[in-house]
């Protein structure tokens, strides 16, 4: 670097530094394990899987699937099935693991013992307790046992490390009513437990009661100081606990969109590439089959509210869309490889998780614009979709998904096909960051695109740029596209990839202005 007066700035930009490409996503479909698949509420052809995980679950550098399932309804036992990926976004055959309960739900995935493999963890849906599978250390699985807050029900959970001691922590709401009383009605409790590092015990450190049905709990630094925050919905308005750091979560803050309608799903992402996590929420009515409830289609379509993040605990309300109907939930993703963050629309209550509710169970999307607008809105080919998850399957830089059809039993993995590319990862197998199309000792011309992405077995939940020492982006998720303007002389640049749980890792070049 030629004098300490030269100093770097960072080139402003509208948008991504990228154009994005059409939607299009090549389908390829699995059927869903040798049992049929349990009607958990005495409902003909209400037959469901609840949730849905990719990661590299045997560390070999291709990402894996594993999803719960629900079975039988006479003791002989749900659990989870593995199918271990064999490249290019392609599953092996079915690796089930059984356990004496038939009533499942949603599924997570971090490495609860810290031993560095991924174990697996998911809730019975009538009892109080959460079911832990551990990783032998080669992708398979043992039953462990379960582990719970007590209870009548256990309801919406996540994991983080929520008092920076390197361990997985628990945060599970707990309801009166199966499903945190969907939409409305339920008694919960919102326990805290820091894990001891055995993936076994998580000693409470705060309970918090619930005023009402509460689901969708979700965890993330959403105000940027470094501490896990905790958002979930509850009523007709979406909670934001902030935490301390300790273990334990501070006051309140209420988004409350003009509406009455219930709050049915919190996703949190950055719609605006600011570097700070939004959130958007969805509301709407679940359509009953019931008659003494009244027809389908009076008062339940869903509308779908952006809050831009201010910074701090300040949220502003910027825009508004209708969305699909009959409740449901919204998962981000960037669905054309802009870089902006786009909603999936699928309902997990369409069929045989309590409690049942009119079949509409499509699969729609939202097309985010970057700046914390909606656009074209678009659906895809499936019928009764239950579980949806996203992450890049083959290793072109794009997101891809994963699915579970109820109606016709089947995983469907989309690989996407019309998506920009942007930088192909490095393999999963480890925590890992990567630039790309710029090499070390490299003479470049300012402004300088900086192409950059990072992977890990659990998958990367942010990117930093820190050029000469100084952190100049963040972007939330695990692809990076962005120009900077740089001074004449030498630079050193770094890309820092934050692992979805614990950990980071760096790459960096140095490069040399004209």
């Amino acid at each position: 670097m030629r004098v300490a007066a030269f100093f770097l700035s960072l080139l402003l930009m509208c948008g991504s530094a990228i154009a994005g490409g059409t939607v299009g996503f090549n389908v390829k479909w699995y059927s869903t394990g040798q049992w049929p698949f349990n009607d958990i509420v005495d409902s003909p052809g209400a037959e469901d899987t609840t949730g849905i995980v990719i990661a590299d679950l045997n560390r070999d550098g291709i990402l894996d699937v594993a999803y719960s399932y629900s079975c039988c309804g006479n003791g002989s036992g749900g659990g989870v099935i593995v199918k271990l990926g064999t490249g290019g976004g392609n599953l092996g055959p079915d690796v089930p693991y059984k356990f004496g309960q038939d009533d499942v739900a949603e599924l997570k995935t971090a490495d609860v013992n810290g031993d560095g493999w991924l174990d697996l963890m998911f809730p019975d849906v009538f009892y109080d307790s959460i079911n832990v599978f551990l990783n032998n250390g080669d992708g398979t699985f043992y039953y462990a046992g379960k582990v719970g807050f007590g209870g009548r029900y256990s309801g919406s959970f996540t994991l983080g490390d929520f008092n920076h001691d390197g361990k997985i922590d628990l945060a599970e709401i707990t309801c009166d009513q199966p499903q945190g009383g969907f939409p409305r009605g339920a008694n919960c409790t919102l326990n805290i437990g820091l894990g001891d590092g055995t993936g076994m015990n998580f000693p409470v450190s705060q309970s918090i009661q619930l005023a009402g049905s509460s689901f969708n709990l979700q965890s993330a630094d959403i105000n940027g100081d470094g501490k896990l925050d905790l958002a979930f919905a509850r009523g007709s308005v979406g909670v934001i606990l902030w935490g301390r750091g300790d273990g334990t979560f501070s006051s309140p803050t209420y988004l409350k969109p003009p509406t009455t309608d219930p709050m049915d799903s919190v996703a949190i992402a950055d719609f605006n590439n600011d570097g700070r996590l939004d959130l958007a929420l969805l509301s709407g009515y679940p359509c009953s089959p019931d008659p003494n409830r009244g027809a389908c289609g009076q008062g339940n379509v869903n509308n779908v509210w952006m809050y831009k993040n201010n910074g701090g605990t300040s949220f502003t309300l910027t825009t508004h869309s209708q969305f699909t109907a009959q409740a449901g939930m919204i998962v981000p993703a960037d669905i054309n490889g802009d870089l902006n963050q786009d909603l999936l629309h699928f309902n997990q209550f369409a069929g045989g998780i309590y409690p049942i509710i009119d079949p509409h169970g499509g699969y729609e999307y939202v097309m985010g614009l970057g700046n914390d607008m909606l656009g074209t809105q678009g659906s895809f080919s499936s019928s009764w979709i239950s579980a949806v998850t996203f992450r890049d399957m083959d290793g072109d830089s794009r997101a891809d998904y994963v699915v579970i059809d109820w109606l016709t039993n089947q995983l469907g993995v989309g690989i996407q096909t019309g998506g920009y590319k942007n930088c192909p990862p490095p393999n999963s197998a480890k925590l890992a960051a990567k630039i790309c199309g710029v090499s070390n000792g490299a003479t470049v011309s300012s402004p300088l695109l900086l192409r950059a992405s990072g992977n890990s077995p659990a998958g990367v939940s942010q990117l930093q740029v820190w050029i000469d020492g100084k952190k100049q982006y963040i972007k939330w998720g695990d692809q990076l596209a962005k120009k900077f303007a740089l001074t004449s002389g030498k630079h050193r640049i770094a890309v820092v990839a934050n692992d979805q749980y614990i950990g980071s890792a760096t790459t960096a070049v140095n490069v040399t202005v004209p």
